[in-house]
């Protein structure tokens, strides 16, 4: 099974691909373009290019989280994206996993479920360093990002998120 995993956000977009459950390649989408609708299309492009490229079955994403916390355009604007992916699977017949953001966190163990634990912060930088041990990979978290330094948590989390998945189908 081919899966495309896709920490989805209408500027940038992580992704993270697995060929028979082995990690081939991972990335960003930074999406071009001044307004969200622009930005949706530009990350619908991508995804179907990394489609066609590795012969997806399966796309995995993060449930939009909904509760009175959030940011009601952020919100809005990822149930957009959301939906186009949604669109993608049903137009190409394509497998779809929605996760719940704790689910994926509990199945990969990021979550602990400690108030501490549903910080964003910890969240993202206990991402990045479980997929830097499992993977020997270099990535880094930073609270927020500047010329000089770019977070990875996005890239991070579409892996995460697709290895919960081959984990629970039991390919892991």
């Amino acid at each position: 099974m081919n899966v495309l995993a896709l920490d989805l956000s209408t500027h940038k977009t992580g992704y993270a691909v697995f060929l028979k459950n082995i990690l081939k390649t991972y990335g960003l989408f930074e999406a071009e373009g001044c307004n969200y609708h622009q930005r949706i299309l530009f990350v619908r492009e991508k995804i179907i290019e990394k489609i066609r490229e590795f012969k997806i079955d399966y796309i995995i994403l993060e449930e939009v989280p909904m509760s009175k916390n959030n940011n009601l355009r952020v919100a809005h604007d990822l149930c957009v994206c959301q939906g186009a992916v949604v669109g993608i699977c049903g137009q190409l017949d394509l497998g779809l996993r929605l996760y719940p953001p704790t689910s994926w966190r509990s199945v990969m163990g990021t979550y602990d479920g400690t108030r501490e634990g549903t910080k964003r912060d910890v969240q993202k930088e206990r991402a990045v360093n479980l997929v830097n041990g499992i993977y020997g990979l270099t990535f880094e978290y930073w609270k927020s990002d500047t010329k000089k330094h770019k977070s990875d948590d996005d890239i991070c989390e579409a892996i995460l998120l697709g290895l919960a998945f081959l984990k629970e189908e039991g390919t892991t």
